[in-house]
């Protein structure tokens, strides 16, 4: 996952404030988050909480929605106490197999549905807009 932030101006560092807590530093100007999965879903949602004027969540493709970062044979055992048919191939397989299987597992970034939920909610209440399928170009 590559997630690139520019940050426009550059916030100041934690600061402490009159009692012993530190002060996180509020946002005041644009932020841009380049990436399409969970992480950079939420930090374009917590910078949106701490006050940034522009959020905008840049991604080269179409968000995806899923619960797991993995199809639903590899969690199965988190169901029941048998393992699921992919994580059985998993554990059979060589181990210079198994590499190719977990990149076959992962196509990509997703988001939780809750992770969506929040992106919908900055961008109704105007605070920040999500750019899919953005293409990069020199």
């Amino acid at each position: 996952l590559l997630l690139l932030l520019l940050l426009l101006p550059l916030p100041s560092p934690l600061r402490r404030c009159s009692g012993s807590e530190p002060q996180r530093p509020r946002g005041t100007g644009r932020l841009v988050v380049v990436g399409g999965g969970l992480s950079a879903a939420q930090l374009a949602a917590f910078a949106c909480r701490l006050g940034w004027r522009s959020v905008t969540l840049v991604s080269r493709s179409e968000l995806t929605v899923r619960p797991f970062d993995v199809g639903g044979g590899w969690v199965a055992s988190l169901l029941s106490p048998e393992l699921g048919a992919e994580e059985a191939a998993f554990f059979a397989a060589p181990p210079e197999e198994r590499l190719w299987q977990l990149r076959e597992a992962r196509p990509g970034g997703s988001l939780t549905p809750e992770a969506r939920r929040r992106l919908a909610e900055m961008e109704l209440r105007g605070a920040g807009r999500v750019l899919e399928r953005a293409e990069v170009r020199r």
